[in-house]
This record gives C-alpha cells, structure tokens and sequence, in this order.
C-alpha cells in the first residue's frame, strides 16, 4: 500500500496502470521514477547539514529537509514537511530583533531573507499548482536548499514564473478520463521537473562562494535551455488535454442531448395522457382542436358576407383598438384585464341579428394576435353540430380551460394533476358551480409556463341561456378570474349583441359594486352600428 492505494504485484498502484497500460508507456514511468531516485540520493549526498551556534539554537542550515527526504516517501507529507522552509522563519526574525546598527552590519542577511522568501513562496505556490501532474509519476522531492546570489535567484523566480503560467490547464487532466497518450506526456513533464529541480539545487547548494559567484555569472543561460523545453512539454500537455477535453465534452454534450430527448418523450407522453383524462372530465370532443378551427373558418365567412352591406358603418379590429381609451387601455396594457366590447346592429339588419356587426373586429383581433405570436384561445357562441343549443357558461369555460391545457399539457405535473383531478373525476361539467372551474382556471395559469400572458376571447356569450343571473354571474365569474392572477397576465374580451342582453347596464352596475371591481380590471366600451350618412 502506497498513499492509501492499492498496489498489483508490479508495485504499480491500480490507477497509474490505468494510465500507462502498455509496455512502452510504463517505460516511460520507469525512467521518471529513476530519475526521481536519483535526484533523492543526489540531495542526501549533498545536503550539508549546520549545526547551531549554540545548543538549543536554531540551525541556519536545512536539516528539516534532509529529515523530510529520509522519513518520508510521499509528495504531500515531504511538502508539509517542509513547507514553510524553516530558515526563512528563522532569517526574518534575526532580522527584526537587531539594533539598526547590527541590521546595517547584517546587510546581507537582511537581502538574504527578502530573497528567500520570494523564492521560497513563489517555488512553493508553483508545486502545490502542479500538484496533480506530481501525482501521476509519484513522489516530488525538491530537496531545495535556499543559500544567496539575488540576480541568480531573481532568474529562478522569474523561470518559475513563466512555467507557473501553463499550470493552471494542468489541472484539467483530472477532470478527464485517462489516456495514455496524456500520461506519457505528464512523464515528459515530471522529468523536467526533476531536471529543473536539479540544476537549481545545485546552484543553492555550493559549498564555496567563488563556486556561487561563477553560477550567478553564468546568468540564466543555464536555466533558459532546460525550462525551454520544458514550456514545450508542458504546452504539449496542455494541448492534449484541451483535446481530450473536448472529446469528452462533446461525448456529453451529446449524451445529455439523447437524454433529454428521452425525457421530453417521456414526459410529452406522460402530459399527453393526462391531457385525454382532462378532456374527458371537461366533456371535451375528441376533435376539439379540429372542430374549433373549422368552426372559426367558417364563422369568419360568414361574417364576411355581413360586412357587405355599403349601406351601414362596418368595424374593423385596427379601428376597434384605437377607437377608445377603454379598448387601447385593455390591448395595451401590461395588467389582467377584462374588456366588455357591446352594441346592437343598425335597425335596417334587423334580418341579420343573429349575428353582430362588432364580431368581425373580434375575429381580426383574434388572428392578429396568432401573427404576432401571441398565446390565443377562443370561443364562439354559435349554434353548430358539435355545440350544445341552449349553451352553458359551465361548458365555455370548460373549453377555455382545455385550450389552456392543450396550449402547454406539461404544466399538469404530479401534484397540480392530482389536485385537478380531485375537481372534476365523476362530476357533470354542466352541474359544476362556475367558481369550480375559476379556481381550476387560476390554479392552471399560476403553474410554471413558458408563456406569462395569454388571451381569451369570446364571441357572443349573449347566447348562453336567457336568465339574467346565469348571465351577469358568467361576466363575475370573468371578473374574478383577471383579478385572481398573479405573476400571469390574462387579458378577456367579451363581444355582446346587446339586442339579447338588455339587462346589460345593469349588470355592469352589480359589477362596480362587486369586492373584485377595479378600473383597471374591467372596462366597458359600448358602441351601436350607424347607418352611413351619405348613403340614406
């Protein structure tokens, strides 16, 4: 056991035989773990220990680090051995305790630890960055032995600078599966560390002066070679695990793609399923969505043939929504808004009042909205083969609500589909009290949405049943469902012939007097068709 890891009868931890698998690549290995041998044996041999001046004082020489290379076989326990260099400590106090004139007589001493110190840190930092690459080969053992000449060691500093610039990338490798092509680039690197390592210990370490003086003129040609090709294997391996890298974010990027198609399937199934019991429960037709849009086809072509009698005014949506403050106020607003469009037809239509001249603004309304984007569903109040005669506020709402749910199905989710279900499983939508469907309505529109405003338009709902409550009641039902959203923006139009809703002003008065009324939440705006002036 090694480091806490598991060895095979090679003496190779598992994980390092993941990373040099082949004959040729634990070569590779092999010639790093020599040489780190080596370089040990080297630093024991040439470590010179100092004693102190005094028993008990402490030694201005590096024992520590000999102790540290003897006892221990490990890159972190070395590391924390020495770290932070004990002379350092020791230098720096000596400088803080003299008297000026003992500072001015230690001169050297004092340039001696500023030295040292940034050194020191800097080599320290640079090591405990390249950490990970360490790992790979096994133990570090930098043996440096800190000793004087400020333009060499300046060179130093300054050639652990330009490596330390490439390191951070280093650290990428762990983060990427193991390639042995990667590893005997990591073997390339530690050997250069070694190398590097070396030549700077031997510069540190003479004994004699004149030995220090000749290694400080030798400038930094005798650094500049070596560190320039181990920039090189460090770029190299710096490259290889950007490629590496990009493999394998590609491989996850792709992998999260197929995963998050089979969850949308997934999920798009799931919503599609709980959509049919939905539609069921709202006593929906399974050719809804087809019938609606046949339904508004053939609805707008027939108002067009209304709209061609010259005789009349005819309204179109442009002048609709800029023909008052009420109707402009609701189309732009950035509030949940009901708006109460009513009127009656010129008398001379009378033939024609099943129909309202105010519809054919509804419907361009309603198909400018879809062109710009907008999140649309719709009603319209016509007798046809798949619509109830005598209508029920219960049964528009109920397709406003489906719509809604067609619009985005996911939002039905495990909670908020229980809590639906729970109002409407085994009940007759057409029994059901309108506030029901209000609750469901706000319940469904406050759900997570990808969509924050939609509209509602219906056409006519002066067709629904003729008692005066049912209808007044639909319009505060309305009401409550604009003034109960939050964080969503609902905007209702409502088109009335008021020729079969003459009780119309004074409904609006029990609205104004309702705990939801609010200027900015409904608006009425009532104008009836005029025949043309210059054609009577």
């Amino acid at each position: 056991m090694e480091n806490g890891r598991d060895e095979k009868a090679d003496g190779l931890p598992n994980e390092t035989e993941e990373w040099f698998p082949t004959k040729s690549s634990k070569q590779d290995l092999e010639e790093v773990r020599s040489g780190r041998d080596d370089f040990r044996t080297w630093i024991l041999a040439n470590v010179n220990e100092t004693k102190g001046d005094k028993k008990g004082e402490q030694s201005k020489g590096l024992p520590t680090i000999q102790e540290a290379l003897s006892n221990s076989s490990s890159y972190e326990a070395s590391y924390n051995f020495v770290e932070p260099f004990s002379t350092i400590n020791a230098l720096s106090s000596a400088v803080r305790a003299r008297s000026n004139l003992s500072q001015k007589r230690s001169h050297g001493i004092r340039r001696l630890g500023h030295g040292v110190q940034k050194f020191a840190v800097t080599f320290l930092q640079w090591l405990h960055a390249f950490k990970g690459v360490v790992d790979i080969a096994g133990s570090a053992d930098p043996g440096l032995v800190v000793a004087v000449k400020q333009k060499v060691e300046d060179e130093l500093t300054d050639t652990l600078e330009d490596i330390k610039e490439y390191l951070p990338s280093m650290i990428v490798y762990e983060q990427i599966y193991r390639n042995e092509v990667l590893g005997r680039k990591i073997a390339a690197v530690y050997k250069g560390v070694i190398y590097f390592s070396r030549e700077t210990a031997k510069y540190y370490i003479a004994n004699h002066g004149i030995k220090r003086w000749g290694r400080s003129l030798g400038g930094k040609q005798g650094f500049y070679a070596p560190n320039s090709n181990f920039k090189k294997d460090l770029l190299a391996v710096k490259n290889q695990c950007e490629v590496l890298l990009s493999v394998n974010v590609d491989k996850l990027k792709k992998l999260a793609e197929d995963q998050k198609k089979q969850l949308d399937k997934l999920l798009a199934a799931a919503s599609h399923e709980r959509l049919v019991k939905f539609r069921g429960y709202l006593a929906q037709s399974p050719s809804q969505d087809t019938d609606l849009k046949s339904s508004l086809a053939s609805y707008t072509g027939i108002l067009q043939s209304f709209t061609m009698d010259e005789r009349v005014e005819q309204l179109s949506s442009e002048e609709l929504l800029s023909s008052s403050k009420e109707v402009k106020s609701w189309s732009e607003s950035n509030i949940s808004q009901l708006l109460i469009v009513a009127g009656r037809n010129e008398p001379s239509t009378l033939e024609r009042d099943d129909l309202s001249w105010l519809s054919p603004a509804a419907m361009g309304i309603v198909q400018q909205l879809r062109d710009n984007g907008e999140t649309v569903v719709y009603y319209l109040c016509q007798e046809s083969s798949w619509q109830s005669k005598e209508l029920l506020p219960q049964e528009i709402l109920a397709s406003i609500l489906y719509q809604i749910l067609q619009k985005e199905p996911q939002v039905l989710q495990d909670d908020s589909y229980a809590f639906l279900s729970a109002q409407f499983e085994e009940k007759d939508i057409r029994m059901l009290d309108l506030d029901v469907l209000v609750d469901a309505m706000v319940q469904v529109l406050r759900l997570p949405r990808h969509s924050k405003r939609i509209y509602i338009v219906l056409d006519r709902i002066d067709r629904c049943k003729e008692e005066s409550v049912r209808k007044v009641g639909f319009l505060m039902s309305l009401l409550k469902l604009v003034a109960r959203t939050k964080g969503f923006y609902v905007k209702v139009l409502v088109i009335i012939n008021k020729l079969y809703w003459q009780t119309l002003d004074k409904d609006w008065k029990a609205l104004e007097a309702s705990e939801f009324y609010g200027s900015d939440k409904i608006q009425l705006f009532q104008r009836d068709q005029q025949m043309h002036p210059d054609r009577w």
